[in-house]
């Protein structure tokens, strides 16, 4: 579930903003896996679009290649295209004034899974490093960020539990845990999807090259202070509509009393 990761600081301060495209509460019904479909990596629901309540701005696209890999990813303000070689993927905002990491080179080994990768500024300027660390079952277990201009570094460590990312542990520059992020399961929805979207990542890459997504729907994210604070939680309720071409998700921001629902449409097969 997890490419190169937001810079701590900057994951703090646009928490609730990240939040706030993932969030909201409504739906009773649980998630039906289609008949023709199953939550194998080679049968998962391509997701061709994301809408978040009324707002039209807050669409969001996907394209694919024949491949099942993502190579367009919009929204209203900016696109993001991802080109791929072999042992290198490409990532790159089209807008690059409007993100900081306006370009991703990442390196990936022979299965094609991701290994390092480096990140750039809107003038090509190298910023941050990360490499990725899997377990023998294919799980990724850890990140390591090196940040160019001050030479510090901060790891992310993931737990997982009978297939499901259970808690991301995240360590500032002097190696004290900042705080964790834990999650929670309906562990009889079987995962359909093939992008996790509730992921502290601000990475899409399909097809496991981030390692093995998690098996079963997330029904709860939060966000735990190192001090045991909750500083954030998100629930999840799915129902799939419209003859299983589309799924609704009501997410519910807990703390904020916020709701908000999101529908996924799906690629026609």
């Amino acid at each position: 579930m997890v490419s190169s990761l937001i810079p701590m600081n900057f994951l703090y301060k646009n928490f609730p903003m990240l939040i706030f495209a993932f969030g909201i509460w409504a739906c009773q019904n649980k998630v039906q896996v289609p008949k023709s479909e199953s939550a194998s990596k080679s049968s998962s629901l391509m997701i061709s679009s994301v809408s978040y309540g009324t707002d039209p701005t807050a669409v969001k696209w996907y394209e694919y290649d024949h491949q099942g890999d993502l190579i367009r990813q919009g929204m209203s303000i900016d696109t993001i295209a991802f080109d791929y070689f072999k042992n290198k993927i490409v990532k790159r905002h089209l807008n690059k004034k409007l993100s900081w990491d306006a370009k991703t080179e990442y390196t990936t080994d022979n299965i094609g899974r991701v290994t390092s990768s480096v990140m750039y500024d809107e003038k090509d300027k190298e910023i941050s490093r990360f490499q990725y660390f899997y377990d023998d079952h294919g799980y990724l277990i850890r990140t390591l960020q090196q940040t160019l201009a001050t030479g510090a570094q901060y790891i992310n460590n993931y737990v997982y539990e009978s297939g499901n990312l259970k808690e991301v542990k995240t360590y500032n520059a002097q190696g004290a845990e900042d705080s964790r992020y834990t999650y929670e399961y309906y562990l009889d929805q079987p995962n359909v999807l093939n992008l996790s979207l509730q992921q502290i990542s601000d990475d899409m890459l399909c097809n496991e090259r981030l390692g093995k997504m998690s098996k079963n729907m997330v029904s709860q994210l939060a966000n735990i202070s190192k001090e045991g604070d909750t500083l954030s939680l998100i629930k999840y309720k799915y129902q799939m509509i419209k003859d299983d071409s589309m799924m609704r998700c009501a997410q519910s921001d807990v703390l904020n009393e916020f709701d908000t629902d999101v529908i996924y449409h799906f690629k026609k097969r």
